[in-house]
């Protein structure tokens, strides 16, 4: 045993246990690695020490942990014992199991007994920040409300249950200037452990802030009747709110912003005025993206499903309300429905539209040797494009009251005869820059497309391998096909070059 006083023992580790909120256990397996740390200054740095303390009485015990080896062997490891002294300690013990050899008390000393006290604090320290962590790791995805303790260049400090954490300058919201002392709500985003503890971040600029207020503030949306789709901020000045009601006799947007406005002058008072428009989501991405940009009066929308953007073409007058000021609303409505977002003027569009045409009409002239006249007529019926007018039916064509059969089967040949005239020149360069039949017969795209990949290196399977969906968009551009298509051609690449 130790030469120490044991009977209050564990009066003092169920004290500190209530008030570090520490588990009984872990404060007095820190205590015995304290103590066995200084019973080596006792005995021997490379003596195998272990010391139990009894949960019970607190009684203090003290063994060195030896290996059991025949009589006749002298190695002279310290943590070696011989079977005939092993077995006086224990009749049953055998060679090659472990002995606890008991150890005679020693007197710890003062710096022994020093060292022992600053392994027990730094191991309560340790202790308390692993609680913390994972205390605060739960809630990460909450709201906090605190106190500032401090102001920095960095951001501000935030004390609250008993811990404190940060918010940065850059999770700060528009307007947002505070003092020692003010009190403060944010968002928890992120816990970190630290050599210094836990690291507790903390925001009033992310989207989730306004939604955990939200939720605080409408009980329909705790109650799961009314649900948030989207939500795009700009941070203490404007944010969109796309909302939606499982109930169809319940007003999403009117309960959300209360009798007379009350939970909405809330909600606006916490976030600095910062204005909030709500939106009712539709499975209809064109209403849903109409709603979004009310109370502009909309003209039209051309939608691009593949890339998923969209042009939207509004009133001359209403222009600058549609985009807002320096594009916020734009920039918001494309945040909120996930599409991009492009807003024209009626008098934009139009222009943009003549351009269009007059850009159709020049590749007609240049292609094919035919007038504007007849090209325009081509554009009027809806052929854009050379490839369209080749893959059009004759009698498609001939319908068209301009033309007669004669003039019809013209412009077909003549296009046909241009496309297989790009095709052969395109295959000779593919030809030239060594590209695999393999990697033709796999990509069901155009050849033109196959040669961007050819001249950036992509010329057989293994080479497609090297590349993901995005990288190959980003060569290619649109192909009218889907992200799920490009991805099967890439793993079927990945398959033939594995079985090779």
């Amino acid at each position: 045993m130790f030469n120490a006083p044991n009977t209050e023992i564990l009066q003092i580790i169920e004290a500190i246990s209530k008030e570090k909120g520490l588990p009984r256990d872990s404060l007095i397996n820190a205590l015995e690695d304290a103590l066995c740390t200084a019973a080596r200054r006792g005995y021997s740095q490379d003596c195998n020490i272990k010391v139990e303390i009894n949960r019970k009485t607190g009684q203090v015990g003290l063994w060195q942990l030896c290996h059991v080896v025949p009589d006749a062997e002298t190695n002279g490891d310290l943590n070696s014992i011989q079977l005939s002294q092993a077995l006086s300690i224990d009749p049953d013990i055998e060679i090659g199991s472990e002995c606890k050899k008991p150890l005679p008390p020693i007197d710890l000393g003062r710096v022994s007994a020093q060292r022992a006290r600053v392994i027990m604090r730094d191991s309560i320290v340790k202790a308390e920040r692993e609680r913390e962590y994972k205390l605060f790791k739960d809630r990460v995805g909450g709201i906090i409300t605190g106190v500032v303790k401090f102001v920095h260049s960095r951001g501000v400090v935030i004390e609250f249950s008993r811990t404190e954490g940060l918010i940065k300058q850059e999770e700060m919201m528009r307007g947002d200037s505070f003092r020692i002392g003010d009190k403060v709500r944010a968002y928890i985003y992120d816990v970190q452990s630290t050599l210094k503890g836990q690291q507790i971040l903390l925001s009033r600029a992310n989207d989730n802030f306004l939604l955990r207020l939200l939720e605080m503030e409408v009980p329909e949306i705790q109650e799961n009747i009314i649900k948030i789709h989207s939500i795009a901020r700009d941070p203490g000045s404007r944010s969109k709110i796309a909302v939606f009601s499982s109930d169809s006799h319940v007003d999403p947007i009117g309960a959300c912003v209360g009798a007379r406005g009350s939970r909405i002058k809330h909600l606006r008072s916490e976030l600095n005025g910062e204005k909030i428009d709500l939106v009712s989501w539709d499975r209809n991405d064109v209403q849903f993206i109409v709603n979004a940009l009310k109370p502009t009066q909309i003209l039209k929308i051309l939608i691009d499903e593949e890339q998923r953007s969209a042009e939207v073409v509004v009133a001359d007058d209403q222009l600058s309300v549609a985009i807002g000021s320096r594009g916020q609303n734009a920039r918001l409505v494309s945040r909120l429905t996930g599409w991009k977002i492009k807003i024209l003027s009626h008098t934009q569009a139009n222009a943009k539209e003549e351009n269009n045409i007059q850009a159709m009409i020049e590749q007609y002239i240049q292609h094919l040797d035919i007038d504007e006249q007849i090209s325009g007529i081509l554009i009027k019926n809806g052929i854009h494009s050379v490839h369209e007018l080749a893959m059009i039916e004759l009698e498609d064509l001939e319908a068209i009251e301009e033309f007669d059969t004669a003039i019809a089967r013209e412009l077909r040949e003549r296009a046909c005869e241009y496309l297989e005239n790009q095709q052969n020149v395109i295959m000779q360069e593919l030809e030239a820059l060594g590209v695999e039949q393999g990697l033709l017969e796999l990509l069901e795209i155009d050849l033109d497309k196959i040669l961007l990949l050819a001249r950036e290196g992509i010329k057989s399977l293994i080479d497609l391998t090297t590349l993901d969906v995005k990288e190959f968009r980003g060569i290619v551009g649109d192909v009218g096909v889907s992200d799920e298509q490009i991805a099967i051609w890439l793993n079927t690449a990945q398959n033939c070059e594995q079985n090779n």
